[in-house]
């Protein structure tokens, strides 16, 4: 098992960008931003991937609050700004 969970679970990054579309009801590839403009998502997957020490990590994309929390299992919250 990989620190994240499953071998079969994508990265954190990936996970942000599907919920943020699901929130949006729209496909991933049609959201109108980029998540590597609002954050190092290499550095965001390699953070999250040190397993339980790593930490929580919020920043804004979207205009949705995003709130990815390192632990086990990693979690990936999306809220509305408004």
């Amino acid at each position: 098992m990989s620190p994240t969970g499953s071998n079969e679970d994508p990265p954190v990054s990936q996970r942000v960008v599907e919920r943020v579309a699901a929130a949006e009801d729209v496909d991933p590839v049609e959201l109108d931003a980029r998540l590597q403009d609002a954050i190092d998502t290499e550095a965001l997957d390699a953070l999250i991937a040190r397993g339980s020490s790593a930490p929580t990590v919020k920043f804004v994309f979207c205009d949705y609050r995003i709130v990815v929390d390192g632990g086990e299992p990693v979690t990936v919250a999306v809220d509305s700004e408004e």
